[in-house]
């Protein structure tokens, strides 16, 4: 299922929606029926803003999920 869609984002397009959930999709963070916490939920929720607020500043690819592996 993808994370981003256009009920939960705004002025996003559908070919800015699929690169955000294939960058989404590759980060090791999955929340599963069985696992959803609230701090399961928070960690995913945070991981989602922090890959807008980098597709917003204009990174794409590598660049766009480099945040999550940075020190």
């Amino acid at each position: 299922m993808a994370h981003f869609t256009h009920d939960n984002t705004n002025g996003y397009d559908d070919a800015d929606l699929a690169l955000l959930n294939r960058a989404y999709a590759s980060l090791p963070v999955t929340v599963t029926d069985e696992d959803e916490t609230i701090d399961s939920k928070s960690v995913c929720d945070y991981c989602a803003e922090q890959l807008l607020f980098a597709y917003d500043q204009g990174k794409r690819g590598d660049a766009l999920v480099a945040w999550y592996y940075a020190p």
